[in-house]
């Protein structure tokens, strides 16, 4: 609750995060050639505020969004990586692709 973590967690975190960012299926989305938003803002025509954990725009002005989960898996999920196409798309970015990393005891990727 307050934010703070101890050695134990940050080892724990640490090893998490490794996991993901050099997982064979995710590592393209790490590289640094790539224009990376993390948890940024974006408001709809409509004036509704939508926040995608992670979009990813390549040279081409070409995006994936990336979205973080935990728990059990829920079509709400992808319902909401669709929402967030339709916001990027009318931003004119082309998205070519969706990703859901459902994180417990294992990683497990979805693409869309």
């Amino acid at each position: 609750n307050s934010g703070i973590i101890n050695a134990a967690q940050n080892e724990e975190l640490e090893n998490l995060v490794n996991r993901i960012i050099n997982h064979e299926q995710l590592r393209q989305y790490f590289d640094d050639s790539n224009t990376i938003y993390n948890e940024k803002d974006i408001i709809s025509t409509k004036g509704k505020l939508f926040r995608p954990d992670r979009v990813v725009v390549d040279i081409n002005n070409q995006a994936t969004i990336i979205d973080y989960k935990t728990g059990l898996q829920d079509s709400k999920h992808e319902e909401q990586l669709f929402d967030y196409q339709y916001i990027l798309e009318e931003m004119s970015f082309k998205v070519i692709k969706k990703i859901l990393i459902y994180i417990n005891d294992e990683i497990v990727i979805k693409e869309f």
